[in-house]
């Protein structure tokens, strides 16, 4: 009974590991991705500021478009990362839980 409840046990210990990685990587996607609309915002903002006046309106547009879009993928990233700390978060409580139940079977054990 003992290995078997330390076997769940690093089981759900290695599934953290792995979302705490992917959280890691949704963080990192998430700063890469900003500096990219940073960079985007501010060649859009010079190709306006250097485009003759009837071709602003085209490139205004545009990069309306573009940023919508990219709000859109940011709120993505957003639940994705969400979702993976919920995981996690259930996940440590599940180990609690185990934990809880083996020093119940080891008390029950001792009383035998």
């Amino acid at each position: 009974m003992e290995l078997d409840y330390q076997t769940k046990i690093c089981q759900i210990q290695d599934e953290q590991d792995l979302i705490k990685q992917e959280i890691r990587s949704v963080e990192q996607q998430q700063e890469e991705f900003f500096s990219l609309q940073q960079e985007e915002k501010r060649l859009y903002e010079e190709i306006v500021e250097t485009s003759p006046p009837a071709e602003r309106q085209y490139f205004k547009s545009r990069g309306e478009d573009s940023f919508s879009l990219a709000k859109k993928a940011q709120r993505q990233l957003e639940e994705q990362e969400n979702e993976l700390r919920n995981t996690r978060k259930q996940l440590i409580e599940k180990e609690e839980e185990l934990y809880s139940e083996q020093r119940k079977e080891q008390v029950k054990e001792k009383e035998q």
